[in-house]
């Protein structure tokens, strides 16, 4: 997965040098609706979107050219809340569990302008930051663990990494853009060597440009 990171930042710095072009800088802020897709033991179990939030900066450049191209390519370093609501917990004990996982986020991705809509299509590499499982009781009360990081069967909780596919639809209007977003995990994230967990996340945000659009 480290090495997967690695090609990815290898990929966008040599495409900025060779583009030899301005680049658009916008900062970026809105929710994020994420879930997971989860398996215990070969066994489907439903999760539901545990909302959050996203927010950082965007960074645009025309392809092999100015701005005018019709393709662009863009990156994103981002803050992203992701997670997932377990509403019927195998526990008797507690009614809901929940699982937030903050990430700190770079994709790479390719817009195609259509009008006034973009639709892009890249990667996304994610790097978890912290992360915490709560458990809710019926009398209201609840119970807050942090999640272990690593790669070890029944001693870590989750790994810090995580790779997948990035599509978005942006709707430009003036200088704002409206961004949805969906992130579509490649690799599962659980420890546990029993468990296939991927990360979907749908996100809602809105991005204003830094200094002046060139």
């Amino acid at each position: 997965m480290k090495k997967i990171a690695l090609l990815f930042i290898i990929v966008f710095s040599v495409t900025l040098v060779n583009s030899q072009v301005h680049i658009n800088t916008f900062i970026v802020g809105g929710v994020s609706l994420p879930n997971f897709k989860y398996s215990y033991d070969k066994v489907s179990s439903p999760r539901s979107i545990y909302q959050g939030y996203t927010g950082g900066l965007l960074a645009s450049t025309g392809f092999m050219g100015g701005t005018k191209n019709n393709m662009m390519l863009n990156f994103g370093l981002n803050y992203l809340q992701a997670g997932a609501v377990d509403k019927a917990p195998t526990s008797t004990t507690f009614v809901e569990s929940k699982i937030r996982l903050n990430y700190l986020q770079g994709e790479f991705f390719i817009s195609l302008p259509i009008s006034l809509l973009e639709i892009c299509g890249g990667f996304y590499y994610n790097y978890a930051i912290s992360g915490k499982k709560t458990y809710s009781k019926a009398d209201g009360t609840s119970t807050t663990t942090d999640l272990k990081f690593g790669n070890q069967d029944g001693v870590d909780d989750a790994h810090r990494d995580d790779f997948g596919l990035s599509l978005k639809t942006i709707i430009n209007v003036s200088k704002v853009k409206f961004i949805l977003g969906y992130n579509k995990g490649l690799f599962g994230i659980s420890a546990n060597a029993l468990e296939d967990v991927y990360n979907k996340t749908y996100s809602i945000s809105i991005a204003y440009p830094l200094g002046k659009k060139q």
